[in-house]
């Protein structure tokens, strides 16, 4: 949207304004109005305007809906949180979706729901596995799958990213290597709903606690230190 606008001022012989001169709202009506004499241009922009105007609106609802969502459920929020790959929208979704993790008896019948169980055909004495079924929960399957290509990336050494070279050397490449990433994550998280732990990892506290502050989930913090100074107090009792 934000190039369609630009690019109406840009062929209205304005190619020195940028669209980051275009990220302001109240700029980007008075660009408009000051810039702009040919009716129909104007009129297009100030449409563009008022439609960018309603998007950022709902995309700002939408996080602070993650945002609540995040806070609302800290313990879960943090134990999927503190997993690489996984970031405020992908832990909101878990979370929605799967809750406590309480009415899944175990990891398989996690990721059986979110659709990660690789299909089998078998005929006779042959046992072929295929791709994943794609049936289950999607919102979850996308957002866990898009985690689980972050951690290609990822540069700290942590069981998920050993686990991807691991895959890469007995030659399970891009899409098999993110599913089997995928399925570990989801294991992994299941594990932590039951026991109220976070991921392990070296400096991984340090590393979640950036991670919250990113995301503006500082609370969080305060959250997960009351729970350790009450494990003390438990023990010291």
């Amino acid at each position: 949207m934000t190039n369609k606008l630009h690019a109406v001022f840009n062929g209205q012989g304005h190619p020195d304004l940028k669209k980051s001169d275009l990220k302001d709202p109240k700029l980007r009506r008075i660009h408009a109005e000051n810039l702009l004499r040919d009716g129909t241009a104007l009129f297009s922009a100030v449409l563009l305007t008022d439609m960018l105007d309603f998007l950022e609106l709902q995309i700002e609802a939408i996080h602070e809906k993650i945002h609540q969502i995040c806070l609302n459920h800290p313990q879960q929020a943090l134990s999927w949180l503190s997993i690489p790959g996984i970031g405020d929208i992908t832990a909101a979704t878990l979370i929605a979706y799967i809750g406590d993790g309480q009415r899944f008896g175990t990891a398989s019948q996690l990721r059986n729901y979110i659709g990660l169980i690789p299909r089998k055909d078998q005929s006779g004495t042959v046992d072929k596995q295929l791709g994943i079924t794609k049936f289950g929960c999607m919102p979850v399957r996308r957002h866990i799958m898009q985690g689980a290509w972050g951690i290609k990336k990822f540069s700290r050494d942590c069981s998920l990213t050993r686990y991807w070279e691991e895959l890469e050397a007995r030659r399970k490449l891009g899409q098999k290597a993110a599913v089997a990433i995928a399925n570990k994550m989801i294991s992994i998280g299941f594990a932590l709903l039951k026991t109220g732990g976070l991921y392990e990892m070296p400096d991984g506290a340090q590393y979640l606690k950036r991670k919250l502050k990113s995301y503006k989930l500082e609370a969080l913090i305060e959250h997960h230190s009351a729970k350790i100074d009450s494990d003390k107090s438990s023990i010291d009792c």
